[in-house]
């Protein structure tokens, strides 16, 4: 009898024990479930099977949305009737005011300065009037042709940004800060060239050959910037690279055709004034061809 009650007691206290033990298993289960890092549950996301995490990702932060076709609405003016459709536009504001600021250049140059400014458009055309107004230059020439050349230069400068635009570069070239560091480029470059150009006709006394050339191509230069102020307008806001393939090239050779123009007034400004000689030769050749070619051969091996 004493036996079996030990044998009892000790079977109570095993099945006690062993109850409690598998509870805390349980629990310790539990706590391990929950504990259990998300990289554990997910495969590995370099995975080339399943890539879990990145549906995963894709799943928790894309947008998703009802593909189950609703029924016909019969209400007219209902918004369920068309799809919509989202699309994401550049800023072209910018453009329109970088054309209106410099429409106030013009006028400008056209209030303060208008007899010289009227004087350059018939000297264009005119031989006799263009002998004028260079024996008559007063002291309003220098801020004149100050804004002459800003004008067109900022005009060429909207050129070349509607060019990049037309040829995929829209992130690159539809921003006022690839605007106004291209402007400062070309300033800089004719600066440049006008500095260089003058100490050599200085030095080889060609000092009144260099003042026509200069004088013709500022004059030529504002006008055909002003022609081309719609153009650039209309081109900028009616563009889409991939619908008008042939905008790109059309501005290729427009802009080709300006620089050319450049090199034929500076040889034909020294034929009809008689400076066609040894040193306007090579005032021509290393001063007018040589920097626009090296220019051309940078941007052409720049873009291709």
């Amino acid at each position: 009898m004493r036996k079996l009650l030990l044998l009892s007691t000790l079977l109570v206290f095993f099945g006690n024990l062993y109850s409690q033990t598998a509870i805390a298993t349980e629990a310790n289960a539990d706590t391990l479930r929950y504990e259990v890092p998300v990289w554990k549950i997910h495969p590995f996301s370099d995975s080339m099977r399943t890539d879990s995490t990145r549906k995963m990702l894709q799943n928790l932060y894309s947008p998703t949305f009802n593909k189950t076709p609703l029924p016909r609405n019969e209400v007219p003016l209902s918004p369920f009737l068309n799809l919509v459709y989202r699309k994401n536009t550049i800023s072209k504001t910018w453009f329109f005011f970088i054309s209106l600021c410099i429409l106030i250049l013009v006028i400008a140059n056209r209030n303060f300065f208008r007899n010289l400014f009227y004087e350059r458009y018939h000297a264009l055309i005119n031989r006799s009037r263009f002998n004028d107004l260079l024996a008559n230059l007063k002291s309003n020439a220098g801020p004149s042709s100050i804004i002459s050349v800003l004008t067109a230069q900022a005009v060429f400068a909207q050129l070349i940004v509607v060019w990049f635009i037309a040829s995929g570069y829209t992130q690159l070239a539809n921003n006022p800060l690839f605007f106004l560091v291209l402007l400062v480029m070309l300033l800089l470059w004719r600066l440049g060239l006008f500095l260089i150009q003058s100490l050599h006709c200085y030095i080889l006394d060609l000092s009144t050959m260099h003042r026509i050339i200069t004088l013709f191509k500022t004059n030529f230069e504002l006008f055909a910037g002003i022609l081309l102020i719609p153009l650039a307008l209309v081109l900028y806001f009616n563009i889409e690279p991939l619908e008008h393939p042939w905008v790109a090239p059309l501005l290729m050779y427009l802009l080709l055709f300006l620089l050319l123009m450049r090199i034929f007034i500076s040889v034909i400004m020294q034929i009809r004034y008689g400076y066609f000689n040894f040193f306007g030769v090579l005032y021509f050749c290393t001063l007018e061809i040589l920097p626009h070619l090296l220019l051309y051969s940078f941007i052409r091996q720049t873009l291709t």
